[in-house]
């Protein structure tokens, strides 16, 4: 995941129902995009109103992408709310030492 990707999630705090909206601003995408992405993966959408909300659960088991995104964002709140630098994950590591 890139790093602009991940400063995108960074506005997103974790929570057990999202509005698909919000997702969509954060993963840089037409909210109507992440919607038709979200069907086609089956993930329950609730809607309420106008709104439409995706359960965190249904989130990490169909689409694995997203979740990572939203987990590296809590990781790097996280450090640096105890102010350590943030540690690339191994995969990220292994990535910047071959090129």
């Amino acid at each position: 995941m890139s790093k602009r990707s991940v400063e995108q999630f960074t506005t997103l705090p974790v929570r057990a129902l999202y509005p698909v909206r919000e997702l969509a601003r954060a993963a840089g995408l037409p909210s109507y995009t992440l919607l038709r992405l979200m069907r086609r993966c089956k993930v329950r959408i609730t809607r309420i109103g106008r709104a439409c909300y995706v359960p965190l659960s249904e989130i990490g088991e169909r689409i694995p992408s997203l979740w990572r995104g939203i987990y590296a964002a809590e990781e790097l709140r996280r450090a640096v709310a105890e102010g350590a630098a943030p540690q690339p994950s191994p995969a990220t590591a292994q990535r910047s030492s071959h090129g």
